[in-house]
């Protein structure tokens, strides 16, 4: 199904763009390492232990604009990619080509000359695009950059400048596209923001918002030098024929005329209403991007004599990012959607089309050859090439959070209002995703889970809400626990569920403790094993973090801490669970899944993908990572060796690890260890582990300080399942102290606890 165009929608601020400052990494063991640029993997601020980085679709919400000078096409900055627009007949606005990038793009420029697209690229430095071929877009060369680069890029033949948030303006030499080379450097004001820039001659006029502007003189490429500065407000520019379109909150439109930089002086003024953010100038009249939905959109004024400029005309909406050329202006804003307006009267701007363009990537399911995620309608890919994944189907029906079960997805939006139904969607056929049904959950819906045809629903305050989708057409609810109600007791009747999982018989529910007046925050077990009744089983109060996302396996509980770390519960004896493990982490950490012996975590902008050694439950420690990502590491999937990383407006990447085998996914760990009897135990102990009898598979005992205690051989086999037996004796032959054990196979397949009794 094709996409369908959707109208663009903002709030009345103005769009900030994720205004980050480079976080420190101070605070983590592993050092940043700058290392050499390449085509395929330019570096800033990235680095890496046991985790690649192979490949991404990086689309999502836009934050620039661009468009060649002729202006029959136009250059949507989309999440961390570009899609190219042929707009020659603006009704008809037919999509050339994309390409991913590894970071939110936010700002490009296109030299005509070489048919290069430069583009910046958030933690990414900068960019550069062969477009020889429009339809086949190659990139041919990348470089880091010491600073956000975000506040423009311009290229001139053998030469680029980037202009930085925060560190000024660099200049490259690009002789060699594939190697660029850093040559000048001139700091602007470091204590102001430069967030938009113009380029006239050899004149670059850099807006650094409440600090005014500054012109910097690149002329000579080596030697960048400011020249002159401008007070007062300026947030953003455009620059022709020796005037200077300036625009601010506080005064609307200034023309300034630049013709002698020492001597700058106000031509003429226009006053506007609401924010004006951006500004293009195309032929006598500038086009003015307008943050502010009571006034905003797009201002028209007539600049035919830049003394007297004069507000004609405004094309309602939210525009954050503006291009104007030709006979059309195209904008973005804070929707989903690129708005193309036809300025064959360029003075009554008149709408053409709206071209959806994805917005943000929360969640992510991986299985086999496919991904399935929510973002501006249901999508999915075919990942069969990890370096380039490929959008293959499409159902405009909005949501975030997908679980997949045989031919069905369950698919939901992570949303805190009201009336979010909860869809069963046909995915037999990849390139057509179809709705079957829904179930309307009256409240929130921000987690899921599936268990064989049922769905848990996390509905925050509203509890979980059990689904039975057996008739996909009539998903009917099956019961409900845990839902506030009034003249309920916090923690008792009711709690906030933030995040849920299903292991065994059991649901795990976690609360965060949103409201400190109300005594909810713990980990919640309750019995599904009549799944029209659960029963809470008990609620652990002693978790130290603020837990924003959970996978139980086997006994043990993995915390996503938001506050930065993995939290470990040991949960063998459900009515009494244990504290067992914590290790910090660099950031927020958003999402957890547990494969083999591993906990990957996707850790918000310091962290990206962070993967924890957790064979010891108690004494996690660090054994891989992928940092920073594109944009903001939400939620992952790990399918073989693979991990699919969630990346908010960034889209989704592939990275791949040499940690986990890849025979092995999380879930599967479930039920290798089937059994262990009598538990706890006095004498002996036998195991049983899901596995075909190889008698030289040994398994092993762990004590909690993760050291070996002895070394079991098989002792036989029962169908499909090997067994072990303990003496609770060491390898010396010594008998072992009461407390917790752990074993798993010489394959690493299978992690249990075992409780020895006095």
């Amino acid at each position: 199904m094709a996409a369908s165009a959707q109208p663009s929608s903002g709030n009345a601020q103005p769009l900030q763009q994720y205004s980050l400052q480079v976080p420190s990494v101070n605070n983590y063991s592993g050092s940043v390492v700058m290392k050499p640029a390449e085509p395929d993997a330019p570096l800033f601020y990235f680095d890496s232990l046991n985790v690649t980085y192979r490949g991404s679709w990086g689309f999502g919400q836009s934050f620039s604009m661009g468009t060649s000078a002729s202006g029959t096409i136009k250059f949507v900055g989309s999440g961390a990619g570009v899609i190219i627009l042929d707009v020659t007949d603006p009704a008809n606005p037919v999509k050339v080509s994309e390409l991913s990038t590894r970071g939110l793009v936010d700002a490009m420029c296109f030299d005509e000359a070489t048919n290069r697209l430069y583009v910046t690229a958030y933690f990414g430095g900068f960019e550069i695009w062969d477009l020889s071929d429009m339809a086949a877009p190659v990139k041919i060369g990348a470089a880091p950059v010491d600073g956000l680069p975000r506040g423009g890029i311009y290229a001139d033949g053998n030469y680029a400048w980037v202009v930085t948030v925060a560190d000024g303006l660099n200049a490259y030499d690009v002789t060699m596209p594939s190697a660029p080379q850093l040559i000048g450097h001139c700091a602007v004001d470091p204590n102001s923001l430069a967030w938009n820039s113009a380029k006239s001659g050899d004149v670059i006029y850099i807006a650094l918002s409440d600090g005014g502007m500054a012109m910097v003189d690149v002329s000579v490429p080596q030697s960048p030098v400011v020249v002159e500065t401008y007070p007062g407000t300026v947030y953003g520019v455009a620059v022709a024929n020796n005037l200077a379109y300036v625009v601010s909150y506080n005064y609307g439109l200034r023309i300034l005329d630049v013709s002698d930089l020492s001597n700058i002086t106000v031509k003429g003024s226009c006053s506007i209403a609401g924010f004006p953010y951006r500004v293009q100038v195309a032929g006598n009249y500038a086009y003015i991007g307008n943050t502010d939905n009571s006034a905003g959109g797009v201002n028209v004024v007539d600049i035919t004599d830049p003394a007297h400029p004069a507000l004609v005309n405004t094309y309602p909406g939210y525009a954050g990012n503006i291009a104007a050329a030709g006979n059309s202006v195209a904008f973005t804003g804070s929707g989903m959607a690129c708005t193309i307006l036809d300025i064959t009267d360029p003075a009554s701007p008149a709408l053409a089309n709206t071209y959806s363009i994805p917005n943000f990537v929360g969640d992510i399911f991986v299985d086999g050859h496919y991904a399935y995620t929510g973002n501006n309608g249901f999508r999915v890919f075919d990942i069969s090439d990890k370096t380039h994944p490929v959008q293959v189907g499409y159902n405009v029906i909005d949501g975030s959070i997908v679980r997949k079960s045989g031919n069905k997805a369950v698919y939901i939006r992570e949303s805190m209002t009201s009336s979010n139904p909860v869809m069963v969607m046909d995915v037999s056929d990849p390139a057509n995703p179809a709705l079957l049904g829904q179930y309307n959950s009256p409240w929130m819906t921000g987690d899921l889970e599936l268990r064989d045809n049922y769905a848990f629903v996390a509905c925050w305050w509203d509890g979980v809400r059990i689904v039975d989708f057996s008739d996909p057409a009539h998903p009917v609810l099956t019961s409900h626990t845990m839902g506030w109600t009034s003249g309920g007791t916090p923690g008792v009747t009711y709690l906030y569920a933030q995040a849920l999982d299903v292991e065994a018989n059991y649901l795990y529910v976690l609360d965060y403790g949103p409201f400190q007046e109300e005594d909810t925050k713990g980990l919640y077990i309750i019995d599904i094993s009549d799944i029209q009744h659960p029963a809470l089983v008990t609620r652990f109060t002693a978790i130290q973090s603020y837990g924003y996302d959970l996978d139980v396996v086997g006994n043990f509980v993995y915390i996503a801490d938001n506050y930065g770390g993995l939290e470990v519960i040991d949960v063998t004896d459900k009515s009494n669970p244990v504290a067992c493990g914590y290790i910090g982490l660099p950031d927020g950490a958003n999402y957890v899944k547990v494969v083999e012996n591993m906990a990957f975590l996707a850790d918000y902008i310091n962290g990206g993908v962070q993967v924890v050694d957790v064979s010891n439950p108690y004494n996690p420690s660090i054994a891989g990572y992928y940092m920073r990502s594109g944009c903001f590491a939400l939620a992952l999937d790990v399918e073989g060796t693979d991990i699919y990383l969630a990346d908010g407006a960034g889209g989704f990447q592939v990275y791949s690890t040499s940690l986990i085998t890849g025979t092995k996914q999380g879930h599967d760990l479930k039920s290798v260890a089937s059994a262990s009897y009598p538990n706890p135990f006095r004498d002996e102990l036998t195991i049983r582990v899901a596995a075909p009898f190889d008698p030289n598979n040994c398994l092993a005992i762990y004590n909690a300080a993760g050291s070996i205690v002895s070394t079991l051989m098989p002792a036989g086999q029962q169908k499909n399942e090997t067994v072990y037996r303990w003496n609770g004796k060491s390898a010396t032959g010594a008998a072992v102290c009461a407390g917790f054990y752990y074993y798993k196979t010489a394959s690493g397949d299978a992690c249990g606890k075992v409780v020895k009794a006095q």
